[in-house]
Formats: structure tokens, sequence, C-alpha cells
């Protein structure tokens, strides 16, 4: 993701978060040496994005966002195999995230993926709005390597998206 998929990004966030980030939260989050984002194109139209933050061997998502026209093709799990696949390059051995218990799609993608719940963070997201906190295992273990290609042999008849 560069500068110039802010907008897009942004308008993106509208259509997926009731609390949308502003154009300076984008450009902080790039400038960050921490940060990586990716989005997902179809065409020339973003259709999904994801950050998270790769510090010294852990990568922590920040936020993933599908275009609810791309859902249930295989658009966030490109997203989300994507960047496991760079943390993995950067040497990061796991990997967390906090979630909605609410979101149950985000919940069962993120499971797919090898997270599970370690705990909770009460009123994460608002008064009764309850986050999980999700981890994986050592990405760099076998098992989760096999996982990691199973998903991607999965992901080889879906819908195929530019990545950048």
């Amino acid at each position: 993701m560069s500068v110039d998929d802010i907008e897009p990004v942004m308008s993106l966030t509208s259509k997926c978060f009731d609390d949308e980030w502003t154009a300076e939260s984008f450009a902080n989050e790039l400038s960050n040496k921490v940060t990586n984002y990716i989005i997902a194109l179809s065409g020339e139209k973003v259709v999904g994005f994801m950050g998270a933050w790769f510090i010294v061997d852990e990568v922590h998502v920040i936020t993933v966002a599908v275009d609810p026209d791309f859902r249930k093709l295989g658009t966030g799990k490109q997203l989300v195999l994507r960047m496991l696949d760079l943390a993995l390059e950067s040497n990061c051995r796991w990997a967390t995230l906090e979630v909605n218990r609410n979101n149950t799609p985000a919940v069962r993608l993120y499971e797919q993926f090898g997270f599970k719940k370690i705990s909770d963070r009460k009123d994460y997201y608002g008064p009764g709005e309850d986050a999980m906190i999700m981890w994986t295992g050592n990405m760099h273990s076998s098992e989760y390597k096999e996982l990691l290609s199973k998903i991607r042999n999965e992901l080889e008849d879906r819908i195929c998206l530019y990545l950048v």
C-alpha cells in the first residue's frame, strides 16, 4: 500500500467499519518502519486491505477489510495468507490480533489460520464490545507451514486478486 492508495482505502473503511480512520492516521501508519500494509485489487479497484506491525519476531494484525461485494470469495484469506507469508519472510515467529468476539466471520477466518483465543479484552471496542485476543503457535513449525500450504492450495481455484 502506498500513500496514493489512502483515498480508496478510506472509502473502503466506510463500507466496513463504524469507526473510520483518517487520512492522517493511514499516512502515519505508512511512515512507521514496523508497519506493513497490503491491498487487494480487482482491476484497478481496491477491494480489500490488511495492516500489520512486524515487531522483532512477532506480527501483530492491526486491521483487515474486504469490500462487501468481494466477501466469501477468498479475498480475506488471500490477504491474511500474503501477510503471514511476508511475516515469515521477515522472520516473525508468532502472530497475534484482537477481534470483536461478535464478528463471527472474522473469528472463523482467523481460526482457519491457526489463531486461538488466549484471552479477552473487556469493552475493547466500546461498552459491551469485548475483544478476543488470538495467537498462533510457532509459525516456523512444520505443522504451521503445512497449514499455510493447504490454504494456498485451496485458494488456487478461487478468484485471483492482485495483492500489493
